[in-house]
């Protein structure tokens, strides 16, 4: 046709009048009426009449103009899509957009979800991805794509089952074509191929998920009119609220100082007021005298003893400065070693710790080892011992304890978002196995 493009025209096959939407580079309009595929370029002569078409449900209808990323449009086509797999079928609604700055885009509803499709120029690395190198790759196989990185989500044949109104290419009913879905962050890359197999055209495209309630306004469709999808897209984005956020952040910063405080009262706690060498020998009762000054705080005796696949049991008690039991206290210490069809292995310590509450003043610990044996005859008997004595030491267990919840809170905030990402894969077909 030359000249200026009509707004309305008369079916060519049954007279009735449809509405031109679609703009300039328009091949095909078939009628909602009677089915018939118009050739637009050439006077709406009848290219072939598509039957007994049932109509797929969607909330989108041709005519229909709204806002998408702040570009107006409005849909001009509707096709049925399908795609079978396993006994199993999939099918969805695809509705042609067109704005006259922006040229062509698709509007697909499927399972509750309107997304957002534009095609690209920019061709991918690899181009192309065949099933024969899907289905030997050891790992999920990527492509890049304008310096993104996006990884296999699903492949399949589908095929064209309805068609409506105008579109810039000429659609058939049981067109098939072949599909690579790779999943980005923000994006899905989509390898399209069709035609024969003497011709086949690739074409690589770029599907968003617009915000749910702003697209249906703009649509002029009510929100609430349209379920809920049952599960989310696999491009929902993760969102957290500005309160989620602090909350998670107060509790890693919470329980990072409560272990940096564990580590610092841990390590070299205490001042000492009583050190031995390592040469007093086990077999005979050993006395520490030692002094207190700090009040309020801890003191901690430690025993330290060469045990070697071997353990032992000292029994103590401290007296004051009259004469009379303060304290009484045992340690059973061990250590052990060996190697294992895994590697080697170590367990237990060859030192002890008891931690008391002892007022300023003069003190003598006594202490005597009662018993000891040996692991398996493959030991070594203990035969000297150390005695340290400090003071001034905090109980430093109960800020591991204060670092606990908060780790489990924010360990619960990283959970969420480890299970919104697996339910963005759910519906991939790639296995690990």
């Amino acid at each position: 046709m030359s000249g200026a493009r009509p707004t309305a025209i008369n079916c060519t096959n049954c007279g009735a009048g449809l509405d031109v939407l679609g703009g300039g580079r328009v091949l095909a309009h078939i009628c909602g009426y009677c089915g018939a595929e118009l050739d637009a370029q050439a006077d709406y002569r009848v290219l072939r009449k598509f039957r007994n078409l049932e109509r797929p449900a969607s909330p989108f209808k041709i005519g229909m103009s709204g806002e998408i990323r702040g570009v107006p449009m409005t849909i001009i086509g509707t096709l049925g899509r399908r795609e079978r797999y396993g006994g199993q079928t999939w099918a969805w609604v695809e509705h042609q957009l067109y704005s006259p700055t922006h040229g062509y885009a698709w509007l697909t509803w499927e399972e509750g979800h309107a997304v957002f499709t534009r095609k690209t120029r920019a061709v991918p690395v690899p181009f192309r991805m065949s099933d024969g190198l899907i289905n030997t790759s050891e790992a999920r196989p990527q492509a890049r794509h304008l310096g993104k990185v996006y990884r296999y989500y699903g492949s399949g044949t589908i095929e064209t089952t309805f068609a409506e109104g105008e579109f810039n290419f000429v659609p058939e009913i049981g067109d098939r074509t072949r599909y690579v879905d790779l999943l980005g962050d923000t994006a899905m890359l989509t390898m399209a191929e069709s035609g024969s197999d003497d011709e086949v055209e690739t074409e690589y495209e770029l599907t968003t998920l617009p915000e749910r309630d702003a697209l249906f306004h703009s649509f002029g469709i009510d929100p609430e009119s349209v379920p809920r999808p049952r599960r989310i897209h696999a491009l929902t984005p993760f969102r957290r609220s500005a309160v989620a956020r602090f909350a998670r952040n107060a509790a890693f910063v919470a329980g990072v100082v409560s272990v940096i405080a564990f580590g610092v009262f841990s390590i070299g706690n205490g001042t000492v007021i009583y050190r031995s060498n390592l040469s007093q020998p086990v077999t005979a009762a050993y006395a520490v005298p030692f002094t207190v000054t700090q009040p309020d705080q801890l003191v901690a005796v430690e025993i330290v003893t060469n045990v070697d696949n071997s353990w032992a049991f000292f029994e103590a008690e401290i007296t004051d400065q009259d004469d009379a039991e303060i304290a009484l206290f045992t340690r059973e210490i061990g250590y052990y070693h060996g190697v294992a069809s895994d590697g080697r292995w170590t367990e237990g310590s060859r030192s002890g710790t008891a931690k008391l509450h002892l007022p300023p003043g003069d003190y003598t610990l006594e202490l005597a080892m009662e018993e000891s044996g040996l692991w398996q005859r493959r030991g070594v008997q203990p035969t000297v011992m150390r005695v340290t004595v400090r003071e001034g030491v905090v109980a430093a267990w109960w800020m591991a304890l204060g670092a606990m919840p908060p780790f489990f809170i924010g360990f619960f905030f990283l959970f969420q978002r480890w299970r919104h990402r697996a339910a963005r894969w759910r519906g991939s077909d790639w296995t690990d196995d």
